[in-house]
């Protein structure tokens, strides 16, 4: 009686287990669309796990560079949530939200990755200092705030010095501000962490020259 009771408790959740794999499966098989109709057909029909299904989804647009329709699925990945106070959940709506954040900047909504930023950090106020929010926050303010863009780069990068992005960026930003030295270092930093990076590449020629023109011997 026990054994059956405990069944009917995690049945549900190994069912859905079994569905996420068979989604990813069919991504992996590059059967994008099969995937994620089958994680949202899912959602609908589990309300109680809506929220994995709708992230799992998210996850794998995001990665396929599905910006705006990833954004719209990590908001409501997040309502699905509901009311659930519970420390766990507070972390994941607002590392969901640090996503949404990320998609909205990526597909040009500024201002809606300004917003759901704040509220990823009013949420937890501890991802302030992840990798992800000071490159995100840095992308947001370098337009008008270049100069403190790059300290926020540079920090980061001095703090995650094995995140290719924060060194990518504060190289990239730091060459329109005329720092070559500086842009060098963290480009070459970016070529050791992703070797076959080409933008990497790039961006670590572009930095030798602008320091050649100027003057310096390398």
């Amino acid at each position: 009686m026990l054994s059956t009771q405990i069944l009917r408790v995690f049945a549900p959740g190994r069912r859905r287990d079994r569905q996420i794999r068979r989604a990813k499966n069919w991504w992996a098989e590059a059967q994008q669309d099969r995937a994620i109709d089958e994680l949202l057909m899912h959602a609908k029909r589990s309300p109680r796990f809506r929220s994995r299904f709708e992230s799992e989804a998210a996850a794998l647009l995001m990665g396929d560079g599905k910006w705006s329709r990833a954004y719209a699925l990590w908001i409501s990945s997040t309502h699905a949530l509901g009311k659930r106070k519970d420390d766990a959940a507070v972390k994941k709506a607002a590392s969901w939200l640090l996503n949404a954040a990320t998609c909205a900047y990526l597909s040009g909504n500024l201002a809606g990755s300004a917003i759901e930023m704040v509220c990823a950090a009013k949420l937890d106020p501890s991802l302030a200092q992840s990798a992800e929010f000071i490159l995100l926050n840095a992308r947001l303010r370098k337009l008008a705030w270049p100069e403190e863009a790059a300290r926020a780069l540079e920090d980061g990068a001095r703090l995650y010095h094995a995140d290719h992005a924060l060194h990518y960026e504060a190289a990239e930003l730091l060459i329109t501000l005329g720092r070559f030295d500086a842009a060098l270092y963290h480009a070459s930093k970016a070529v050791e962490l992703r070797p076959d990076d080409s933008p990497s590449r790039i961006l670590m020629i572009r930095a030798k020259e602008q320091l050649v023109a100027a003057g310096h011997v390398i």
